[in-house]
């Protein structure tokens, strides 16, 4: 009976003594005890249920292990072993997903930063996500500007004009039976933009109502025109220097407008950008653009050489500067000079292409936190504002070469 208690305490530890060291009636007492007990834990199944599991061996021997059941009560190194590739294998999957998770995160992070979610380390956070604040002005003004130019499309559903391809066409055409002449349109000019349709009229020329109509969509594309330029030049504005167009700006202002525009802008009292563009003399919009190009330049010169003698290097700081300036200094008169000249320009010329200053801002849009990053946000705005403000152009280009069209077949009967 000491046998057997002792041998009751091995199994409740785990230990199962070979068939040498009992005899086979002790075992077999043994193991019904461990069968029929519920503390033992060691064999959970008769002798057939485990003969399945265990490995063959001799009629002198019995298999230590009766079925992968037991294993739970078994501490030898196959289950050790065993145990620590499963975990090992399950963590491994584990590490993938975690890191999927955390690439997600990370990238959820970073597009609310960049997108404009509060981001201004206070603590308190954002109970809602809320764009910044250019994003939060400009996008909704522009999904309006967009929701109008596609009411203006819209509208002209039944005309009283249609188009013909230009290269097509004859000294007359004829549509429905009616008969018109070929008028060149105002904006065609020069054989500028000849790969464009042409517009047509009836000989009788277009309706009160219809001319009607035409203004006031005219009227209305325009001032949308105005809104995204207005849009667009604020965004721009707001967009970093790059370094690239700093380094290309030249070291006199005099040398990139020219002796005849800087002697007067210097000279002259009173500056008027208007007389200096009439003596000029501009005859094409490559003329124009490059003329913004040196303008520009020189007066991103001027308000450079305006920092060094403040002893203020940083462009960042030209705001700040402005300020507390001196008046009567002559790099700020001949910057602010040009800036006028530059806005004259523009106004003048409202189709110009951006100029290399612009180019460059969008080519090198960089957000200043994080650094070296794109502003998807100022990206967005100023690509949307951009099409709009092109599309607004045309359609009132477009309305302004039927009112020529019709204005002239009026005069030609």
């Amino acid at each position: 009976m000491d046998s057997i208690s002792n041998s009751d305490e091995n199994y409740e530890l785990g230990y199962q003594p070979s068939p040498s060291s009992v005899d086979q009636s002790l075992f077999t007492e043994t193991t019904s005890y461990s069968t029929m007990s519920g503390d033992s834990f060691a064999y959970c199944r008769t002798n057939s249920e485990a003969s399945a599991f265990s490995e063959h061996t001799d009629d002198n021997s019995y298999s230590d292990v009766a079925s992968p059941h037991c294993w739970q009560g078994l501490k030898s190194p196959a289950r050790a072993a065993l145990s620590r590739l499963g975990m090992r294998q399950h963590k491994h999957g584990m590490d993938e997903e975690i890191m999927d998770l955390e690439l997600e995160l990370m990238k959820e992070r970073f597009s609310k930063l960049l997108l404009g979610e509060d981001m201004s380390g206070s603590g308190k956070g954002v109970m809602t996500s809320r764009p910044r604040s250019d994003i939060y002005i400009n996008l909704p003004a522009l999904r309006k500007l967009d929701a109008m130019l596609l009411g203006i499309l819209d509208s002209f559903q039944e005309t009283e004009f249609w188009y013909a391809e230009q290269g097509s066409m004859s000294g007359n055409s004829t549509r429905s039976g009616s008969f018109r002449r070929i008028v060149q349109p105002q904006s065609q000019r020069k054989d500028e933009k000849w790969w464009l349709p042409v517009p047509c009229v009836s000989p009788d020329g277009l309706s009160e109502k219809c001319k009607k109509h035409l203004r006031q969509k005219r009227d209305c594309a325009y001032q949308i025109h105005k809104a995204a330029m207005a849009i667009n030049s604020g965004i721009l504005a707001e967009m970093q220097i790059p370094e690239s167009y700093m380094a290309s700006l030249p070291k006199s202002g005099k040398a990139s407008v020219g002796d005849t525009i800087y002697r007067y802008m210097y000279n002259a009292e009173k500056f008027s950008p208007d007389h200096q563009l009439d003596s000029l003399n501009i005859s094409s919009e490559h003329e124009a653009l490059e003329l913004a190009d040196k303008v520009e330049a020189s007066m991103y010169t001027w308000r450079r050489k305006m920092c060094m003698a403040h002893s203020k290097s940083s462009w960042d700081m030209v705001k700040d500067l402005m300020s507390d300036i001196d008046r009567n200094d002559k790099n700020h008169i001949l910057a602010e000079r040009a800036e006028t000249l530059l806005f004259c320009l523009k106004q003048r010329y409202p189709e110009l292409s951006q100029t290399t200053l612009d180019t460059s801002k969008i080519q090198y849009n960089k957000a200043s936190f994080p650094p070296k990053l794109q502003d998807v946000g100022q990206a967005v705005l100023e690509s949307y504002s951009r099409v709009l403000e092109g599309l607004a152009f045309n359609i009132v280009a477009w309305i302004e070469d039927l009112l020529f069209v019709d204005k002239t077949m009026k005069n030609q009967e």
